[in-house]
């Protein structure tokens, strides 16, 4: 074969070549594939496959009713113009185009939509200070179950993925925690608080607290009536006292010397200067006029005006007694009811009152009135009816031998029941 020949041959084949590979890269071109957020699509359906990879990997709510307000910009006209040559390469080397996703949204119908999911549901309840057995407390603040449409629409424009409306409930705009110093600013003062001995107690109770323009103010009024409710309980001469008799029946009997009265005066002032300094005690004992004994003394003596008779006993026992005279019964003369205790014995004194001055060997004074025991020799005799024309002015009169015995056993401080 001749030389020329050869060439020819030559110059065909690399032709054919030439045009099979540029025929091939063509097809390729064409039918080839383009990788796109790192999914591979097909040059040929490039804005069909695009669309499906889109809705496949990008959602906006998790609820799905809610992505029809969500309109995804699916513009991808720079990867429609490529030219072949480029369409080439990205067959070939797999190349990665990133096109940043975006969405549109229906605000309006978005916003219709939620508005009637929220209707009748529940609004959220802010912290509140409430009253709760002696102090302040907070109740907690809690959500409720409408949809926060603004801070929705906020967070959609960030180009938020995956989203639930449920993580835009309308939150309190008071929390716990905004109430906290408050509620330690109102506990503060219940927690002062003086305790006595009888179990009564002066303790501001949360009526008595308010927090006014931050500011914790007491209600004097109510801290007054409780301190007075408290310290009244020491006021106890002339109430209702429970005993038992010299046949230990069990008896009561109202009125009397027995008992406290409490020293108004000093013990409020105490009271106020321990509040001021924020100081509490407990178990006090309180400023008193007057205090009888703790309890009514094992030994005691029973006065019975409807049988003018007198007892001196131990329990059961009966140690003496006697009939008396008492006080004639009218206005300003009759012997007082009730429990008293014996405040001085004297082997002799005066008596002195309106229109007289008589003499005893043997004084046993239960009020400070004058009222008290002592001999009598001048009555001419004892029981029955006599206090009704001839008694005294209100002492209990006793026969002189057995006001002199019970003289020498009596006590200060010795429990007097007159009934």
């Amino acid at each position: 074969m001749s030389k020329s020949k050869k060439k020819i041959i030559i110059c065909a084949s690399v032709g054919v070549a030439v045009v099979a590979i540029a025929v091939t890269l063509i097809c390729v071109g064409i039918w080839g594939k383009v990788k796109v957020n790192g999914t591979m699509l097909r040059n040929t359906h490039l804005q069909q496959d695009y669309d499906k990879l889109v809705l496949s990997q990008h959602s906006v709510f998790v609820e799905d009713e809610y992505n029809r307000y969500i309109t995804f910009d699916r513009n991808i006209s720079r990867l429609k113009n490529r030219n072949i040559w480029d369409k080439i390469i990205d067959t070939i080397t797999k190349r990665n185009n990133v096109v940043n996703v975006k969405y549109s949204v229906d605000e309006q119908g978005l916003k219709k939509q939620i508005k009637k999911y929220n209707r009748g549901n529940k609004k959220p309840h802010n912290a509140k200070i409430i009253k709760e057995d002696r102090f302040y407390t907070i109740r907690s603040a809690r959500l409720g179950s409408k949809i926060d449409t603004k801070a929705l629409i906020k967070e959609l424009h960030k180009y938020a993925e995956d989203i639930s409306i449920y993580q835009f409930l309308k939150k309190p705009k008071v929390l716990d925690k905004d109430l906290l110093p408050l509620v330690k600013k109102l506990n503060k003062p219940l927690e002062w608080h003086i305790t006595y001995r009888n179990g009564a107690e002066i303790r501001l109770n949360v009526d008595a607290v308010k927090l006014v323009k931050g500011k914790v103010k007491i209600n004097d009024e109510k801290l007054r009536d409780i301190m007075y409710d408290a310290l009244g309980t020491y006021d106890t001469i002339g109430q209702k006292w429970k005993f038992k008799d010299h046949k230990g029946r069990q008896c009561e009997v109202e009125g009397g010397t027995w008992g406290s009265t409490i020293n108004y005066e000093e013990e409020v002032d105490f009271v106020n200067k321990s509040y001021a300094a924020k100081k509490s005690y407990d178990n006090r004992k309180p400023f008193l006029l007057r205090e009888s004994p703790d309890k009514f003394t094992e030994t005691m003596i029973e006065v019975s005006i409807e049988k003018q008779h007198l007892w001196m006993y131990k329990g059961k026992k009966k140690i003496m007694h006697s009939a008396v005279v008492t006080g004639l019964p009218k206005k300003g003369r009759s012997t007082p009811k009730g429990v008293f205790y014996i405040t001085e014995r004297k082997p002799g004194k005066y008596l002195k009152g309106r229109g007289y001055k008589t003499w005893v060997d043997y004084w046993m004074r239960l009020t400070d009135s004058g009222v008290g025991l002592h001999d009598a020799p001048w009555q001419p005799y004892f029981g029955k009816k006599r206090y009704l024309t001839g008694g005294s002015h209100g002492c209990i009169n006793l026969p002189a031998d057995f006001a002199k015995k019970i003289y020498g056993k009596t006590k200060y401080g010795m429990t007097v029941v007159i009934h």
